[in-house]
């Protein structure tokens, strides 16, 4: 356990160091983020004409509340977007894990050593799930600031968080096995393209 932890804190540092991890996490932020900006917007928008035809006809503020849900109209489609996002960003963090070995030939290195091959494999495995928490943490900052102008249902927000690190746990799973397959990162992330079972129920569950 303790070489496991020793491998997973080495590669979560070596994540971090290089740019792939900033990059990734930009990307992420830039899909959601633009998504949630836009659907605010909508909703902001739509809401105001709503409630000046509301009070024209003199329906009740209640009616208007029901129908202008926010987790409906805005937390559950930001929730689809970054399903999206992470089914598209984990695997090019996933690829690379054991097909760089290979190419640097580390591998053998690895395998030579007295690391159990099961400790090899979940200390990188772990490294990457636990990026994927950090960028689900920073996207909670939406959330966060939503909270702050209408009431929110929690519910709909951690089944939406655990639903999307399942779909990242299960996406890092399938590109764990393609850069397994080969030394070369394109053909691992076409291998993970053309195979990976997700691609078309990747967020059919928000």
């Amino acid at each position: 356990m303790k070489r496991m932890s020793a491998l997973f804190w080495k590669e979560l540092k070596m994540l971090f160091i290089s740019p792939l991890a900033y990059v990734s996490l930009a990307a992420f932020c830039l899909i959601s983020g633009i998504f949630y900006y836009l659907r605010i917007h909508w909703y902001i928008t739509a809401f105001n004409q709503y409630s000046s035809y509301a009070q024209m006809s003199k329906q009740p503020i209640t009616d208007i509340l029901e129908q202008f849900n926010v987790s409906q109209l805005i937390v559950e489609p930001t929730f689809f977007v970054m399903g999206i996002a992470v089914f598209l960003i984990v695997p090019i963090l996933t690829i690379r894990l054991l097909s760089e070995e290979r190419k640097t030939r580390t591998i053998e290195l690895l395998l030579t050593s007295p690391i159990h091959i099961g400790e090899i494999l979940f200390g990188k495995f772990f490294a990457i799930l636990a990026f994927l928490i950090v960028m689900l943490l920073v996207s909670s900052l939406y959330f966060i600031a939503l909270g702050w102008y209408g009431s929110l249902h929690i519910p709909t927000l951690l089944s939406g968080y655990f639903g999307i690190f399942l779909l990242g746990a299960a996406t890092l799973a399938w590109g764990y096995c393609a850069s397994a397959i080969t030394s070369s990162v394109i053909i691992a992330l076409v291998v993970f393209v053309t195979t990976s079972p997700l691609g078309e129920h990747d967020t059919r569950a928000y």
